[in-house]
C-alpha cells in the first residue's frame, strides 16, 4: 500500500471516529478549545479537591509534599549528556513527573507557587531545540519523545487558563511538530517503528495519541495524527492473546501498560473511543496479581526485574492496577494497588494514583480467589500454596516465546514467512521448559532475570549444548515453538506439563523434549523429564539459584540455601550423572549431565521446601 493511500485510509478513519464521538471532523475543527479535559474536566475538580481533603488527605500530603521540595527547581535549557537513554529518562523522570505533579497540585490548591514551577517546566520543554532521538535528519522521534509529549499535553491542557495566548502558542507549536514526527515515525524510520512486541513502542504511540486528542479543535491534522495512534494500539492488542499475560516479563508489562493506560483514558473521555472490552485488559490486572509474589517481588521469566517496577513512571504499578480498578470494580487490583504503592512511595507515579485511585472501590486481598492461574495464550502457569508471605510458589513457562497470537502473524498471506512478524521481541528470553520455585523471600530456583536471555541461564534442558530458540527481534523468523500439554489445578495439588522438541534447532533432531512438574502443597514438587533424539546427543540439566542462594552437595543431595528457605533436592532417576555445582560473579548453579552421549535419557527428583530454623517461616 502506498503512502498516500494510508493517508486517505487515516484520513477516513479519522471522520469516522469523529461521529462516534458525537461531532463530525468539521463542527470539531471549528469548536472553541475547551481544557482541560483530558482526564478530568473543570467540573470534576470540585470532587477532587473534596477527595484530597478526605480519603485521599495522606496522597495529597505526598505530592504536597513533593512540590514544596522541588517548587523551586529550575529546568534545564537542555537534556543534559549525550546519550540517549540517559536524556530520555532524565525528560521521563524530570519533566514528566513536574509538570504533571506540579499541574495537579495547582489545580487542587490554587497555590501560585505550583502553577509558576509547572509553567515554567512546560515552557522549558516547549522551548527545548531537541529532546532524545531523531527520525531521518528530523528531531523527537525517539521512544523517549512520547513522555515529553504527554508532558506536553497534560501540562497544555491542565495549565490552559493560566497560560497567555503567546506561551499557549509556543506550546502548541512544539506539540504539533513533536506528534507529527512521531506519526511519521510509525510509519519508517526509528528502530521502535512496527515493533508491536516491545513494551517501548506504547510510549511514542501513548504520545502521539495524547498529543492529538490535546490539540483536536485547534490543528486540523490532530484527527489523522489520533487515527494513526488508534490503528498502532489495535495492532498491539491483536498480537498479545487474551489472556492478560505479557510475553516480556511483569516488569517491561508495567512500562507497556501504563503509556497504553496514558492514552486510553482519555482516548475514551474525549473521542468516545473505548478499548475496555478487549479481553487482554479486562484481565490484565490478574497477571500482576498472580505474578505478585509476597511481600514485595515478581515471578520473574524474560526481562524482568524482580521488584517488578521499570524505568521511572513505573517504579510502582499503582496507577496501573488503580485505574484497572477504577474501570471494572475490581477490588483485588485496588488492593494490589495499594499493597505496591505502600512498598514503593514513589514520587513519579503521584498525580496517577491521585487521579486513578477511585474510593467507591473498596480493595480485598486475592484470599477468595484460587491460589493457582493457567495463562494459555502464553503457556503459562503459576502456581501457589496459598496467599499467605512464604507460601511457596511454583510457575512453569513452555510456549512461544511471544505468545500463541504471535504465530498468526509468522507467514504473510501470500504464504511466505514474514521474516519481521517479531520486529521488538528482544526482551524475550529463550525458556521454555524452564520453572522457578519460591519461597518466604527467597527465589531458590530461578530464572535469569534481565538481560540474560539465553537457554544456557534458564532452569531448562541443554540438547547437544543448545536450548530452545527465542526468535530473537527479526533475525530468525518465527517457528514452532513448545507448548503447555496438561495443567490441573487444585486445593491440595497442582500439576502442569510441557512440550518443547519443537522448540529446539532442527539439526539436533529432537524427538521429544518433555517435562512434568507435580506440587503437592505446601512444599514437595517432583520434577520428571523425558528427552528423545534421533542420534546420541549430550543432555545437560541446568538449576539456577536466585540472588544469595547457596547450592551444596551433600551426599548426592543437593540443598539451594537461601536466606530464609531451603529446597533440598533428591534425584530419583537412575541414569548415571555427572553433577557440578558452578559459580560465577552473579550465582551459583548446579549442573547435571549425562556422561555419554544418549538417544534416550529420563530424570526425575523430588523437591522438598522447607524453612530455615533460624528464620521460622513467616
Amino acid at each position: 500500500m502506498t503512502r498516500d493511500k494510508r493517508l486517505l485510509i487515516l484520513s477516513i478513519l479519522g471522520v469516522v471516529m469523529m461521529a462516534v464521538g458525537g461531532a463530525s471532523a468539521d463542527e470539531d475543527s471549528t469548536r472553541a478549545p475547551r481544557h482541560p479535559r483530558l482526564y478530568f474536566s473543570a467540573a470534576e475538580l470540585d470532587s477532587l479537591r473534596a477527595r484530597t481533603a478526605g480519603l485521599q488527605r495522606g496522597l495529597w500530603g505526598e505530592l504536597k509534599g513533593y512540590c514544596d521540595a522541588h517548587v523551586s527547581d529550575s529546568p534545564p535549557s537542555a537534556l543534559p549528556g549525550d546519550d540517549y537513554d540517559a536524556r530520555g529518562i532524565y525528560l521521563e523522570r524530570e519533566f514528566l513527573t513536574r509538570i504533571t505533579n506540579f499541574s495537579l497540585a495547582y489545580l487542587i490548591s490554587r497555590d501560585a507557587r505550583y502553577r509558576d514551577a509547572a509553567r515554567a517546566w512546560l515552557l522549558g520543554l516547549a522551548r527545548m531545540p531537541e529532546w532524545a532521538g531523531k527520525c531521518g535528519n528530523r528531531p523527537d522521534a525517539g521512544l523517549y519523545a512520547g513522555f515529553g509529549e504527554i508532558a506536553l499535553a497534560v501540562g497544555y491542557d491542565w495549565l490552559y487558563d493560566d497560560l497567555s495566548p503567546e506561551e499557549r502558542a509556543e506550546v502548541v507549536k512544539k506539540l504539533a511538530s513533536v506528534a507529527d514526527t512521531l506519526y511519521q515515525a510509525t510509519y519508517e524510520g526509528e528502530w521502535w517503528t512496527g515493533a508491536y512486541w516491545h513494551h517501548d513502542l506504547m510510549i511514542p504511540v501513548a504520545g502521539l495519541g495524547v498529543g492529538a486528542l490535546a490539540l483536536r479543535g485547534e490543528r486540523p491534522e490532530a484527527e489523522q495524527w489520533l487515527a494513526r495512534a488508534i490503528e498502532e494500539t489495535e495492532a498491539v492488542l491483536a498480537r498479545i492473546g487474551e489472556d492478560g499475560a505479557w510475553h516480556e516479563g511483569a516488569a517491561p508489562w508495567a512500562f507497556g501498560t501504563m503509556s497504553l493506560l496514558l492514552f486510553l483514558d482519555p482516548l475514551e473521555r474525549d473521542a468516545g473511543r473505548a478499548f475496555w472490552s478487549h479481553p487482554w485488559i479486562e484481565h490484565t490486572a490478574y497477571y500482576r496479581l498472580y505474578a505478585w509474589l509476597p511481600p514485595d517481588k515478581v515471578v520473574n521469566f524474560d526481562d524482568c526485574h524482580a521488584d517488578g517496577g521499570y524505568s521511572t513512571l513505573t517504579e510502582d504499578c499503582a496507577p496501573i492496577l488503580y485505574r484497572l480498578a477504577r474501570q471494572y470494580h475490581d477490588s483485588h487490583a485496588q488492593w494490589l494497588g495499594d499493597l505496591d504503592a505502600a512498598a514503593k512511595h514513589s514520587p513519579h507515579s503521584l498525580a496517577w494514583r491521585l487521579l486513578w485511585r477511585d474510593d467507591t472501590v473498596k480493595p480485598r486481598g486475592p484470599e477468595d480467589l484460587p491460589p493457582s492461574r493457567f495463562f494459555p495464550d502464553h503457556d503459562l502457569v503459576i502456581m501457589r500454596a496459598g496467599w499467605k508471605t512464604g507460601d511457596p510458589v511454583v510457575a512453569f513457562t513452555c510456549g512461544p516465546p511471544l505468545g500463541k497470537a504471535a504465530l498468526r502473524f509468522a507467514v504473510n498471506p501470500d504464504g511466505a514467512t514474514n521474516l519481521g512478524a517479531n520486529v521488538g521481541s528482544d526482551h524475550t528470553h529463550a525458556d521454555q521448559l524452564s520453572f522457578m520455585i519460591y519461597a518466604a523471600g527467597d527465589y531458590l530456583i530461578s530464572p535469569p532475570g534481565y538481560g540474560r536471555k539465553e537457554a544456557s541461564e534458564e532452569n531448562c534442558i541443554l540438547i547437544g549444548g543448545k536450548g530452545p530458540r527465542r526468535y530473537a527481534d527479526s533475525r530468525e523468523p518465527i517457528g514452532e515453538a513448545g507448548e503447555i500439554t496438561q495443567v490441573s489445578l487444585g486445593p491440595e495439588a497442582d500439576v502442569a506439563a510441557g512440550e518443547a522438541a519443537a522448540a529446539y534447532p532442527p539439526e539436533l533432531g529432537v524427538k521429544r523434549a518433555a517435562r512434568r512438574l507435580a506440587f503437592a502443597k505446601p512444599n514437595v514438587v517432583s520434577l520428571s523429564d523425558s528427552v528423545r533424539t534421533e542420534r546420541p546427543q549430550t543432555v545437560e540439566w541446568r538449576f539456577h539459584g536466585g540472588p544469595g542462594v547457596k547450592i551444596e552437595d551433600v551426599h548426592g543431595l543437593f540443598r539451594f540455601v537461601g536466606k530464609r528457605a531451603t529446597l533440598t533436592m533428591s534425584i530419583t532417576s537412575e541414569d548415571d550423572l555427572e553433577a557440578r555445582v558452578m559459580r560465577d560473579e552473579r550465582h551459583e548453579w548446579l549442573s547435571l549431565r549425562a556422561r555419554e552421549p544418549e538417544r534416550r535419557v529420563d530424570f526425575s527428583a523430588v523437591l522438598l521446601i522447607e524453612f530455615r530454623r533460624e528464620s521460622a517461616r513467616p
